[in-house]
């Protein structure tokens, strides 16, 4: 068990640390699936990210230990109205979760999942979504409560 963590709501002067961890999270796409770019636009995950946090469009949220940002997650709310046979609900998208590889299997991912979670329901999210793609052996969600809704398949 790992003490002293704050989970905290991401701010501005966070954003390089959170690229620093994005940049992780998308080395281990591009070394498994060809179809992600190869090389990583800083700019661009800096815009995304300072655009999320200043505008609100997304929730930022990080665990800090010893004033280091040892992981991030990412979620937004997603509104499902009027569609075919859907009913109208709000769903808290879980976007992105990346732990430092030297901190996993402590349960932060999980507790940074809850906080993210209780952060979209205060903005109206009725249920939670994650997609995770099928390389990614590192992530259960079935033990954090998700149960698998549908499955995408792909002819390449």
């Amino acid at each position: 068990m790992i003490n002293n963590l704050l989970f905290r709501d991401a701010i501005v002067n966070d954003v390089s640390s959170i690229i620093n961890l994005f940049r992780l999270l998308v080395n281990k796409h591009i070394d498994a699936r060809q179809d992600f770019r190869p090389e990583f636009d800083e700019y661009q995950y800096n815009t995304y990210l300072t655009t999320a946090i200043i505008e609100n469009k997304s929730v930022v949220s990080v665990v800090v230990k010893d004033d280091e940002i040892i992981g991030f997650a990412i979620g937004k709310i997603q509104s499902i109205t009027k569609h075919l046979f859907l009913k109208d609900i709000l769903i808290g998208e879980i976007q992105y979760l990346i732990i430092k590889d030297e901190y996993k299997k402590n349960g932060i991912a999980k507790k940074l999942l809850n906080f993210l979670e209780e952060k979209l329901y205060l903005l109206g999210a009725q249920n939670f979504e994650a997609r995770v793609f099928s390389f990614n052996d590192e992530v259960h969600m079935e033990k954090v409560g998700y149960s698998e809704k549908y499955r995408i398949y792909e002819k390449v």
